[in-house]
């Protein structure tokens, strides 16, 4: 991204803001070009079934249909993903969900486009689909990937003390069990992008992908292209909140392969359904918690089993399991943890990333469940927090030890309770009782979360500041925009 940062607007004003309520900024969708072609995709009718024919031949003969392409007629990779190289940019061989792709037709409007991709036919033997997260775990349960040994996606277990003989050891003991729900990103901009084949046989994607390096592997695998013949670049982008990665990732790439082809420019922008049934979710949980208190109202033990669906393909799920794995015990010490996390394939919507990356999911659990053992015990919760909040230099159950910064979490706590009048509040709860039907509550909890990627991998970051003869700054970075305010920031910097 390049970022002119001279004859700056006022610190407090985002730079792109202008462009966006004017309707100025260039989103994927509105770029036109000429000899454009527009493509439609063709999805699945099964959650889980055999592909065993595809009929193109209708479709190639209505008037405007340019091209066509099936996983067949993929030059490069047909699989690509982060961490696992098993999702299918189009299906092949069978179907794991109702988001899969199997055909691409571009025409040269976009009617034709659409009513192309209604003549193709294909002929499915549907399979038993795997649709619970529990029966993906049975040894009689249908195999999403017939490669694989199970439906097993990834797993971490964690040992820290003896959990279960303080269990044993102790009267004070509360169990609880929790479950989360699909979310849908919902971002007011559909997936879009626009890829152009050039003379000297490169490709160049623009579309509003919030990863445009990861975009670019996906595009160079599918195409059997090196990277150095694969642009991509980043549109404005209405919306993502983590969830326009893989999925606006693979569109390209299919985008990319009917350019290479045709030798035309090829938009492909989805539907709002289209878009809700091809892209990733945020993946659902079932968080199985225990714990012991000690005489002084202190956690002496906690264990933690959750078991996710993350749907027919890898993405980054054991990236999304991780972070509440290390962090199972919320923001509070526990001398002795005991975790096991599970993500498993099925045939159920996929799921990826999503802001907060399983941390809102596992932290709601956590957190009920402290208001609940507070409950059972007869202790504030809010006290009860305080009792066990971690403290400067204690070391979680990972090895951690917390030194180098400030363990501010009870001083935040303190002053924000006290602005909101929490004690007297508090007080009015009705907790279930109520002589008029009416209800009155107040909640708060915490929150464990950390920075940076971590176990993730690096976080690595360049940038080129090119000072011109008048005294303006050119800022350079490899960075993307996603709506985070990331223009503004960098300008900032180059005011200060």
């Amino acid at each position: 991204m390049h970022l002119p940062c001279g004859k700056f607007r006022p610190v407090f004003s985002r730079i792109d803001a202008y462009e966006k309520v004017t309707g100025k900024a260039v989103y994927a969708d509105d770029i036109s070009l000429p000899n454009m072609l527009y493509a439609k995709q063709v999805y699945s009718e099964h959650p889980h079934a055999k592909i065993l024919k595809i009929d193109t031949s209708e479709a190639k003969k209505l008037k405007g249909v340019i091209d066509i392409i099936t996983a067949e007629e993929c030059p490069g990779s047909k699989t690509f993903g982060q961490i696992e190289k098993d999702f299918y940019i189009l299906a092949y061989g069978k179907v794991r969900c109702m988001g899969d792709v199997i055909a691409v037709a571009a025409a040269e409007n976009k009617e034709a486009a659409s009513a192309a991709a209604k003549l193709i036919k294909v002929e499915y033997e549907p399979l038993k689909p795997v649709l619970n997260p529990f029966e993906a775990l049975k040894s009689d349960s249908p195999k999403v990937h017939d490669d694989k040994a199970g439906n097993v996606v990834h797993s971490y277990k964690i040992r820290h003390g003896n959990a279960e003989k303080i269990f044993s050891a102790n009267e004070k003991v509360f169990e609880a069990e929790f479950q989360t729900q699909y979310v849908e990103h919902a971002y007011l901009e559909p997936e879009s992008c626009v890829a152009i084949s050039n003379p000297d046989d490169t490709i160049t994607v623009y579309g509003c992908m919030q990863h445009p390096f990861t975009t670019r592997k996906f595009v160079s695998a599918f195409l059997g292209l090196p990277l150095n013949k694969v642009q991509i670049i980043q549109t404005t982008v209405g919306g993502a909140f983590g969830g326009k990665d893989d999925t606006i990732s693979a569109i390209c790439a299919r985008a990319a392969l009917l350019a290479l082809r045709t030798k035309k420019p090829v938009k492909i922008t989805l539907t709002r359904e289209e878009s809700i049934r091809e892209s990733y979710k945020r993946h659902p949980f079932n968080i199985k918690l225990k714990m012991a208190v000690d005489d002084s109202n202190k956690i002496s033990a906690l264990q933690s089993d959750f078991l996710i669906d993350g749907g027919p393909y890898c993405s980054v799920s054991p990236f999304v399991i991780w972070r509440p794995t290390v962090q199972c015990t919320g923001p509070y010490l526990a001398q002795n943890v005991k975790c096991d996390s599970t993500v498993v394939y099925s045939n159920n919507p996929l799921c990826g990333a999503m802001r907060g990356f399983g941390t809102p999911q596992y932290n709601f659990a956590v957190e009920s469940f402290m208001d609940i053992v507070a409950g059972k015990i007869g202790l504030d919760p809010v006290k009860f927090r305080r009792l066990n909040f971690f403290k400067q230099g204690d070391i979680t159950h990972t090895g951690q030890k917390l030194i180098g910064h400030e363990i501010s979490i009870s001083q935040v706590v303190n002053e924000t309770l006290a602005k909101f009048g929490w004690d007297e509040k508090f007080k009015k709860c009705s907790r279930g009782n109520s002589a008029d039907g009416k209800f009155y509550g107040v909640g708060m909890s915490c929150s464990y979360r950390g920075v940076s990627l971590g176990a993730e991998g690096n976080d690595i970051c360049a940038a080129i500041i090119n000072i011109q003869p008048d005294g303006s700054v050119i800022l350079e970075v490899g960075v993307a925009e996603n709506g985070q305010g990331l223009k503004t920031a960098c300008r900032r910097q180059c005011s200060s």
